[in-house]
């Protein structure tokens, strides 16, 4: 969908120079976004090469490929700093500067870039930054999402425990942009729910101060509740595997309590600490997955352009993992599912 969006909008700028300003992680340990972040840096790639053969997506099959794309990616590895840095520097020293901008992944990362694209009147595409504030056009009039903001996550979240019967809950998030933002939105829904929500945020990153959060939050939701303890998880973003290590350590992740998270993926990341819990995420996968999938094994090694072999390389990405199609649904997959793998 990047790829698409910004091949519409570049209509009237000819040529067309892509910056991919975007997170990408070792693929063989626990993810900082739990997902194997790399695919954040291949798939605009391979979406481009869709448009370039006219693959996949009707509308790239039933057109020419008018323009001819330039697309460099970037690795900010999920550092606002660092994504500002890129952007910067590629908008004021690049030549050709890009004319459009797809990420910056996290979005915390994407508000810090899109002041400094705003000011030059730029555009960026946004996939997985999903704080509702960057719609307000106010700050950041040139940023464009693709994906549907933290607000749909936290509704869905919400009918969910609705459906469960819980008129009492507590939430616990990282206190990041991205998962504070969730769990604010969440709270407020709930309340018009006549859910109580308790809200108990952790340090973001600052993992020796989670135990006393965590052991209060135990202490209070006992006190509070007659029957089994609810525990919504309404985001801990980079902090996936983190949060369920702290959550079985502290008792709550152990089968007796219900754990509710609105980042699904975490719960595939780290099924085996995860008995008792659910995640959701309301948004699916389109029906051209399939042949996107199919179209992702087509590729080596030796096709890739030297930025994106670079990072292939820095996160042990082989031929054999095209072949089988590893990580092609990773992302997908982190956006997209109602997952109950252990409930």
């Amino acid at each position: 969908m990047w790829i698409y969006f910004a091949l519409g909008l570049a209509q009237e700028s000819t040529p067309v120079y892509m910056l991919g300003n975007l997170a990408c992680y070792d693929l063989n340990t626990p993810q900082p976004a739990g997902w194997e972040a790399f695919t954040d840096c291949l798939g605009p790639w391979v979406a481009l090469q869709a448009y370039k053969q006219r693959k996949v997506l009707p509308e790239f099959k039933n057109s020419p490929a008018l323009l001819d794309p330039t697309l460099k990616v970037k690795n900010n590895g999920g550092q606002p700093g660092e994504g500002l840095i890129i952007t910067a520097s590629e908008q004021l020293q690049a030549n050709p500067k890009p004319n459009i901008m797809l990420g910056n992944s996290w979005s915390s990362v994407s508000m810090a870039s899109n002041a400094f694209m705003s000011s030059v009147k730029e555009l960026q595409l946004g996939y997985s930054s999903t704080n509702a504030k960057l719609s307000n056009k106010a700050q950041y009039p040139y940023f464009m999402r693709v994906i549907a903001p933290d607000s749909l996550q936290s509704m869905a979240l919400v009918k969910v425990i609705l459906e469960l019967g819980y008129d009492q809950v507590t939430c616990m998030h990282s206190d990041d942009s991205y998962a504070e933002a969730l769990a604010l939105d969440f709270r407020t829904f709930a309340k018009e729910d006549g859910i109580a929500v308790s809200m108990f945020p952790l340090p973001y990153g600052l993992y020796d101060a989670w135990p006393s959060v965590m052991a209060n939050a135990v202490a209070q939701g006992k006190k509070k509740l007659s029957t089994k303890w609810h525990v919504v998880w309404a985001a801990v973003s980079g902090d996936v595997p983190a949060f369920w290590k702290h959550m079985v350590e502290a008792g709550i992740a152990n089968g007796d309590n219900v754990v509710i998270g609105a980042e699904a993926f975490g719960t595939t990341r780290v099924a085996p600490e995860t008995f008792g819990s659910m995640g959701v995420m309301p948004v699916s996968k389109g029906a051209m997955w399939p042949e996107f999938v199919d179209f992702w094994k087509t590729f080596r090694l030796a096709d890739l352009p030297d930025d994106v072999r670079a990072l292939a390389d820095a996160v042990g990405y082989t031929d054999e993992n095209f072949k089988n199609g590893d990580t092609a649904g990773s992302t997908c997959l982190s956006a997209s599912t109602v997952c109950l793998p252990h409930f």
